[in-house]
């Protein structure tokens, strides 16, 4: 895994691992904002988000695994070497989770690659020249 990305492992069962596979295949958000790696050991995926955007990919995976504990509560995800029962109470939680295990790799990727940043005053102009490759709304 390269400075670019980030990860959650989601470790789930039969049913569960074919709820994701068909919510993934349904839902062109997900297709845009995250990779999903194969299956390993049957019951396992890795789902990859980029650091350039690291906010909205945080959202899209918290949402899926919202809608992966309505299947299954309680279901056990890794990332950064921890393990964590799958048991926010809302996106913010899981995002500050996230930001406290990928902190420094973001701190990391801004420091030798940089940031995308636009001046408020500049912000219609830079999204009208943007938004058809590079913004998608969820």
């Amino acid at each position: 895994m390269g400075m670019e990305s980030f990860y959650i492992n989601l470790k789930l069962g039969k049913d569960e691992k074919e709820f994701v596979v068909k919510e993934i295949g349904a839902n062109t958000i997900y297709k845009k904002g995250i990779a999903f790696a194969d299956w390993k050991n049957g019951d396992e995926t890795s789902i990859i988000g980029s650091t350039f955007s690291f906010l909205p990919a945080c959202y899209l995976m918290y949402k899926l695994c919202c809608d992966i504990s309505k299947r299954k509560a309680g279901f056990v995800f890794e990332t950064y070497g921890e393990e964590k029962v799958f048991d926010f109470e809302n996106k913010e939680q899981f995002v500050a989770f996230m930001y406290s295990k990928w902190g420094a790799k973001l701190d990391g990727v801004a420091e030798q690659l940089g940031v995308f940043l636009i001046h408020p005053t500049n912000a219609y102009k830079a999204l009208r020249k943007l938004k058809k490759k590079y913004f998608t709304k969820f």
